[in-house]
Protein backbone atom coordinates (compact mmCIF):
# COMPACT_ATOMS: atom_id res chain seq x y z
CA UNK A 1 0.00 0.00 0.00
CA UNK A 2 1.44 3.43 -1.38
CA UNK A 3 2.18 6.44 1.56
CA UNK A 4 -0.79 7.96 -0.13
CA UNK A 5 -3.33 5.24 0.52
CA UNK A 6 -5.23 5.43 3.50
CA UNK A 7 -4.60 2.87 6.68
CA UNK A 8 -7.49 0.53 6.91
CA UNK A 9 -10.13 1.51 9.14
CA UNK A 10 -12.30 -0.56 11.73
CA UNK A 11 -14.55 -1.01 9.29
CA UNK A 12 -12.18 -2.46 6.92
CA UNK A 13 -10.15 -4.51 9.06
CA UNK A 14 -13.74 -5.97 10.53
CA UNK A 15 -14.69 -6.56 6.67
CA UNK A 16 -11.58 -8.30 6.68
CA UNK A 17 -11.44 -10.80 9.63
CA UNK A 18 -15.06 -12.09 7.93
CA UNK A 19 -14.10 -11.94 4.79
CA UNK A 20 -10.58 -14.66 6.55
CA UNK A 21 -13.32 -16.46 8.71
CA UNK A 22 -15.88 -17.11 6.41
CA UNK A 23 -13.52 -18.39 3.90
CA UNK A 24 -12.09 -20.73 6.36
CA UNK A 25 -15.71 -21.72 7.59
CA UNK A 26 -16.44 -22.84 4.23
CA UNK A 27 -13.56 -24.92 3.59
CA UNK A 28 -12.61 -22.78 0.87
CA UNK A 29 -9.33 -23.96 -1.04
CA UNK A 30 -6.21 -23.47 0.85
CA UNK A 31 -5.24 -20.81 -2.35
CA UNK A 32 -8.57 -18.87 -1.66
CA UNK A 33 -8.06 -18.98 2.11
CA UNK A 34 -4.05 -18.19 1.95
CA UNK A 35 -4.74 -14.97 -0.66
CA UNK A 36 -6.39 -13.28 3.01
CA UNK A 37 -2.85 -13.60 4.26
CA UNK A 38 0.17 -11.47 4.07
CA UNK A 39 3.30 -12.54 2.76
CA UNK A 40 4.90 -12.45 6.05
CA UNK A 41 2.13 -14.02 8.06
CA UNK A 42 3.11 -16.03 11.19
CA UNK A 43 0.37 -18.67 12.48
CA UNK A 44 0.63 -20.03 15.96
CA UNK A 45 -1.71 -22.12 17.36
CA UNK A 46 -1.07 -21.93 21.35
CA UNK A 47 -0.92 -25.25 23.23
CA UNK A 48 1.87 -28.10 23.74
CA UNK A 49 3.43 -29.00 20.96
CA UNK A 50 3.08 -32.91 21.90
CA UNK A 51 -0.88 -32.82 22.00
CA UNK A 52 -1.19 -32.58 18.49
CA UNK A 53 1.54 -31.89 15.27
CA UNK A 54 -0.04 -28.57 13.85
CA UNK A 55 -0.24 -27.43 17.80
CA UNK A 56 2.45 -25.10 19.09
CA UNK A 57 4.33 -24.61 16.83
CA UNK A 58 5.18 -21.05 14.53
CA UNK A 59 4.61 -21.06 11.10
CA UNK A 60 6.40 -18.41 9.23
CA UNK A 61 5.54 -17.29 5.64
CA UNK A 62 2.60 -18.08 2.79
CA UNK A 63 3.97 -21.75 2.98
CA UNK A 64 4.43 -22.87 5.82
CA UNK A 65 1.24 -21.34 6.66
CA UNK A 66 -0.04 -23.74 4.38
CA UNK A 67 1.80 -26.82 5.54
CA UNK A 68 -0.74 -25.57 9.11
CA UNK A 69 -3.86 -25.93 7.34
CA UNK A 70 -2.65 -29.33 5.70
CA UNK A 71 -2.07 -30.91 9.25
CA UNK A 72 -5.27 -29.10 10.16
CA UNK A 73 -7.07 -30.83 7.88
CA UNK A 74 -5.16 -34.49 8.41
CA UNK A 75 -6.63 -34.33 11.44
CA UNK A 76 -9.89 -32.53 12.08
CA UNK A 77 -12.96 -31.86 10.08
CA UNK A 78 -15.18 -29.58 11.21
CA UNK A 79 -19.19 -28.82 10.94
CA UNK A 80 -21.45 -25.57 11.26
CA UNK A 81 -18.47 -23.37 12.14
CA UNK A 82 -19.71 -19.85 12.78
CA UNK A 83 -18.27 -17.06 14.28
CA UNK A 84 -20.26 -15.32 16.76
CA UNK A 85 -18.08 -11.94 18.36
CA UNK A 86 -15.93 -9.60 16.15
CA UNK A 87 -13.73 -6.89 18.44
CA UNK A 88 -11.97 -4.56 16.71
CA UNK A 89 -9.08 -2.86 18.38
CA UNK A 90 -7.72 0.53 16.47
CA UNK A 91 -5.20 1.03 19.12
CA UNK A 92 -2.75 -2.00 18.00
CA UNK A 93 -1.37 0.14 15.19
CA UNK A 94 2.38 0.16 15.00
CA UNK A 95 5.16 -2.09 14.49
CA UNK A 96 6.02 -4.93 16.79
CA UNK A 97 7.70 -4.81 20.10
CA UNK A 98 11.65 -5.81 20.12
CA UNK A 99 10.58 -7.79 23.05
CA UNK A 100 8.45 -9.96 20.83
CA UNK A 101 11.43 -11.19 19.16
CA UNK A 102 12.77 -14.78 19.81
CA UNK A 103 16.41 -14.88 21.07
CA UNK A 104 19.01 -14.73 18.49
CA UNK A 105 16.45 -13.19 15.97
CA UNK A 106 18.06 -10.69 13.72
CA UNK A 107 16.84 -7.24 13.84
CA UNK A 108 13.81 -7.63 10.89
CA UNK A 109 13.83 -11.54 10.98
CA UNK A 110 10.23 -12.77 11.28
CA UNK A 111 9.34 -8.61 11.24
CA UNK A 112 5.65 -8.13 10.42
CA UNK A 113 6.10 -4.20 9.69
CA UNK A 114 3.63 -2.20 10.54
CA UNK A 115 0.64 -2.95 12.24
CA UNK A 116 -2.95 -1.92 11.18
CA UNK A 117 -4.67 -3.22 14.32
CA UNK A 118 -6.00 -6.37 15.51
CA UNK A 119 -9.34 -7.94 15.63
CA UNK A 120 -10.35 -10.93 18.63
CA UNK A 121 -12.85 -13.10 16.80
CA UNK A 122 -14.75 -15.70 18.98
CA UNK A 123 -15.77 -19.16 16.93
CA UNK A 124 -18.43 -21.90 17.44
CA UNK A 125 -18.15 -25.71 16.05
CA UNK A 126 -19.10 -29.02 15.86
CA UNK A 127 -15.43 -31.03 15.53
CA UNK A 128 -14.30 -34.71 14.37
CA UNK A 129 -11.06 -36.51 14.91
CA UNK A 130 -10.52 -37.78 11.41
CA UNK A 131 -8.55 -40.49 13.15
CA UNK A 132 -11.67 -42.56 15.73
CA UNK A 133 -13.85 -40.41 14.30
CA UNK A 134 -14.66 -39.27 17.62
CA UNK A 135 -16.46 -35.57 17.85
CA UNK A 136 -17.10 -32.28 20.51
CA UNK A 137 -18.69 -29.08 20.85
CA UNK A 138 -15.52 -26.49 20.45
CA UNK A 139 -15.23 -22.80 21.44
CA UNK A 140 -11.88 -20.95 20.06
CA UNK A 141 -10.90 -17.49 19.55
CA UNK A 142 -8.67 -16.08 17.20
CA UNK A 143 -6.55 -13.12 17.30
CA UNK A 144 -5.79 -11.61 14.00
CA UNK A 145 -3.05 -8.94 13.73
CA UNK A 146 -3.48 -6.88 10.19
CA UNK A 147 -0.98 -4.65 8.41
CA UNK A 148 -1.53 -1.66 6.06
CA UNK A 149 -2.67 -3.50 3.37
CA UNK A 150 -5.27 -5.14 5.77
CA UNK A 151 -4.15 -8.59 5.24
CA UNK A 152 -3.53 -10.73 8.49
CA UNK A 153 -0.02 -10.81 9.37
CA UNK A 154 -0.27 -12.87 12.57
CA UNK A 155 -2.95 -15.54 12.97
CA UNK A 156 -3.08 -16.78 16.40
CA UNK A 157 -5.98 -19.42 17.54
CA UNK A 158 -6.68 -20.80 21.11
CA UNK A 159 -8.97 -23.85 21.13
CA UNK A 160 -9.61 -26.96 22.98
CA UNK A 161 -6.11 -28.85 22.40
CA UNK A 162 -6.82 -31.34 25.10
CA UNK A 163 -10.31 -32.73 23.44
CA UNK A 164 -8.54 -32.49 20.42
CA UNK A 165 -6.03 -34.70 22.18
CA UNK A 166 -8.31 -36.80 24.05
CA UNK A 167 -10.44 -37.21 20.60
CA UNK A 168 -6.91 -38.29 18.91
CA UNK A 169 -6.17 -41.16 21.46
CA UNK A 170 -9.82 -42.37 20.92
CA UNK A 171 -10.39 -41.36 25.04
CA UNK A 172 -12.57 -38.66 24.78
CA UNK A 173 -15.74 -40.33 25.25
CA UNK A 174 -14.82 -42.17 27.97
CA UNK A 175 -13.32 -39.17 29.72
CA UNK A 176 -16.63 -37.35 29.14
CA UNK A 177 -18.72 -40.33 30.68
CA UNK A 178 -16.65 -40.38 33.22
CA UNK A 179 -16.73 -36.87 34.39
CA UNK A 180 -20.96 -36.89 34.01
CA UNK A 181 -20.47 -40.03 36.66
CA UNK A 182 -18.37 -37.63 38.79
CA UNK A 183 -20.91 -34.86 38.32
CA UNK A 184 -23.84 -36.90 39.29
CA UNK A 185 -22.15 -38.67 42.19
CA UNK A 186 -21.54 -34.85 43.22
CA UNK A 187 -25.37 -33.96 43.08
CA UNK A 188 -26.46 -37.24 44.81
CA UNK A 189 -24.29 -36.13 48.03
CA UNK A 190 -25.25 -32.19 47.79
CA UNK A 191 -28.91 -34.00 47.86
CA UNK A 192 -28.19 -36.18 50.62
CA UNK A 193 -26.72 -33.26 52.29
CA UNK A 194 -29.19 -31.12 52.07
CA UNK A 195 -31.65 -33.92 53.16
CA UNK A 196 -29.54 -34.51 56.09
CA UNK A 197 -30.01 -30.77 56.78
CA UNK A 198 -33.67 -30.62 57.11
CA UNK A 199 -33.99 -33.70 59.02
CA UNK A 200 -31.41 -32.10 61.34
CA UNK A 201 -33.56 -28.84 61.14
CA UNK A 202 -36.91 -30.87 61.73
CA UNK A 203 -35.35 -32.71 64.48
CA UNK A 204 -34.21 -29.45 66.45
CA UNK A 205 -37.83 -28.04 65.82
CA UNK A 206 -39.54 -30.65 67.59
CA UNK A 207 -37.52 -30.55 70.38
Amino acid sequence: MSSLTPTPTRADLLRAAKAFCESFAKEEPIEKILSHLADNILVHEHGHPHLMPYIGREYRGKERARKYFEALGKYVEYLDMRFVEFIVDVNERGTRNDEEKKDGEDEGEGDMGVLAGKVVVRGLARLWSLETDESWDETFVYILAFDDEAKVVKYEIWADTGAAYLASEDQLKSWMKDEAEEEEEEEEEEEEEEEEEEEEEEEEEEA
